[in-house]
């Protein structure tokens, strides 16, 4: 085929991909933990909908350059300063809870102000913006600013929950990565009356004049899928 005949074919291909039915690769950044929970369940659905789409995902909470790495959009939390040739669409507010295991608090003192996690083992995770100490509210509505020592500092939202369910300290997490542990009991609400805040679920992906079919589709139906 002569080259411009394969131009033009390429050409069609990408209007088809922006305009059209989602099809193609669709590679996909997030969280582990996030990933696992909220992510991974609405690629199945997006996949039984759209069969002509294939689904590469990478499950890392280090911070991806989506240009570099060759992602097609990224889901994160809590981005500050996203770059600026980036889309940042929210997905939704996810609580923050502090917890730990009943038998580490059994051990301990338990808190009942934010003031007492001085005394505590805090598990932190390494890519916090906090210089590790964590913003709460009283229950009284007064701000205070906790620090403690920092026993454990991991990467990974998902290793700080066995962190803790192996009693190893207190930590802060979004709630959909602890809610089945805090049905069952394995892990323990602290300072419950208190705020201790919520993070950004976000959609990031490239900026572009024609966002791909593939994209566009898969955000819109995870954002309603996270908005329930």
């Amino acid at each position: 085929m002569p080259a411009l005949g394969r131009s033009l074919d390429a050409v069609g291909a990408q209007f088809r991909g922006n305009g059209g039915d989602p099809r193609g690769d669709l590679r996909i950044s997030a969280p582990d933990a996030l990933g696992r929970r909220l992510v991974l369940p609405v690629v199945k659905r997006f996949l039984e909908k759209w069969p002509e789409v294939q689904v590469e995902m990478s499950l890392s909470d280090g911070v991806t350059d989506l240009v570099s790495d060759g992602a097609d959009l990224a889901v994160r939390i809590g981005v500050s300063m996203p770059n600026p040739g980036l889309i940042c669409r929210t997905l939704r507010q996810e609580p923050l809870v502090l917890c730990a295991s009943p038998t580490y608090l059994s051990r301990t003192n338990l808190p009942t102000r934010v003031e007492h996690l001085s005394r505590h083992a805090l598990l932190f995770h390494t890519s916090q913006n906090t210089r590790q100490n964590w913003h709460l509210k009283e229950a009284d509505g007064t701000w205070v600013r906790a620090s403690g020592r920092s026993r454990l500092r991991l990467d990974s939202g998902e290793a700080l929950r066995e962190a803790a369910l192996a009693d190893l300290g207190v930590a802060l997490l979004p709630k959909c990565i602890v809610q089945g542990d805090l049905a069952d009991g394995r892990l323990q609400r602290v300072l419950p009356e208190g705020d201790t805040g919520s993070v950004e679920i976000m959609a990031l992906y490239p900026h572009k004049r024609m966002l791909e079919a593939k994209v566009r589709h898969f955000v819109d139906m995870l954002a309603a899928d996270l908005a329930i």
